[in-house]
């Protein structure tokens, strides 16, 4: 979210003088009220709580691997081949070894063995984009290398069908 949030803060800042912005940048949910935090953007599902939340928006999940990986391992075809590849998850402690894909069949939940669990966004990104392995993750976290890298690092994989 950093690189569409934080670059508009300065307009933001500009437009209203008498607010003052302190960002705290963490992967966890922290307790909002007991860090004497305002607002809060979070992604994924919400614990329930006496706090007021609204969705601002979707973020897609995909299947993402540097092409420096996908050239010595061959591209998975179907969400089931993942546990024949290595795979880089977030995971907030135990956890991350189950990837659930939605199509048109129906919702598919695969188990696969990470290698590499991460427990910040950005070391997830940086892992893919080394050639670590495939992982599930935002489409936001890789859109903006996509742009710059139109050779190709890293490819989204598709699965036809899912």
């Amino acid at each position: 979210m950093c690189q569409y949030i934080i670059p508009k803060l300065p307009l933001f800042l500009e437009a209203h003088p008498g607010i003052d912005i302190s960002v705290h940048l963490d992967d966890r949910n922290v307790g909002l009220i007991e860090q004497g935090i305002d607002v809060a953007l979070r992604m994924g599902q919400l614990n329930d709580s006496g706090l007021v939340a609204k969705r601002i928006g979707r973020c897609r999940r995909i299947v993402v691997g540097a092409v420096s990986y996908l050239e010595v391992h061959r591209e998975p075809h179907t969400p089931e081949e993942l546990v024949e590849h290595t795979t880089v998850v977030f995971a907030q402690g135990e956890g991350g070894d189950r990837f659930t894909f939605k199509g048109p069949h129906g919702t598919k939940s695969i188990s696969v063995r990470p290698r590499l669990r991460i427990n910040a966004t950005e070391g997830v990104r940086s892992a893919v984009l080394a050639g670590a392995g495939l992982s599930v993750s935002t489409e936001w976290m890789f859109e903006a290398v996509e742009q710059r890298h139109r050779a190709g690092s890293p490819r989204r994989v598709d699965f036809a069908g899912s």
